[in-house]
């Protein structure tokens, strides 16, 4: 409320109407989109496309309960679709050539050896986050905890 542009009659008839009913509120939807089966995981329809990037260099001797690698750069960027062309023409974009690549073993990355020094794709298990992706999961989890502490739902186009 604090520096919304919304004058402040809005903001008190939307108090009166959140309080004065003790019922709840409930948003209609359609048949069809209710009985479609919702895709979990990579490639969701209720869930935005997120290319993270993350710039790091390895630590020499860290110190015990820090990260082995040290961030510099981080790039996330809101992409349309998860194919092999997109996220290549994003990475031919944003990084050099001459850069050591190391992402999961997602399909999505085939291509990327052919325009970077070196590409290491490999499968991650979930004890091994913190070792191989430290900082790309640290700046997804740290976004969403940023945006679910303020905003409930954005949409999109807002990211």
């Amino acid at each position: 409320m604090r520096h919304s542009n919304l004058p402040y009659r809005y903001w008190f008839v939307a108090m009166h109407l959140l309080t004065a009913t003790k019922g709840s509120f409930f948003a209609e939807i359609s048949v069809e989109e209710k009985e479609k089966p919702l895709k979990r995981g990579r490639g969701s329809q209720k869930k935005t496309k997120v290319l993270v990037m993350a710039e790091s260099k390895t630590v020499e001797n860290p110190k015990p309960g820090k990260k082995p690698k040290k961030v510099r750069y981080l790039k996330m960027k809101v992409i349309n679709e998860l194919k092999a062309d997109t996220i290549t023409k994003n990475v031919k974009e944003h990084v050099e050539s001459a850069a050591d690549l190391t992402t999961d073993d997602s399909t999505s990355y085939t291509k990327l050896k052919e325009h970077v020094h070196s590409h290491t794709a490999s499968v991650v298990t979930h004890e091994e986050l913190p070792n191989v992706l430290p900082w790309v999961h640290t700046a997804i989890s740290n976004t969403k905890l940023q945006i679910l502490g303020v905003y409930y739902k954005v949409k999109p186009e807002y990211l």
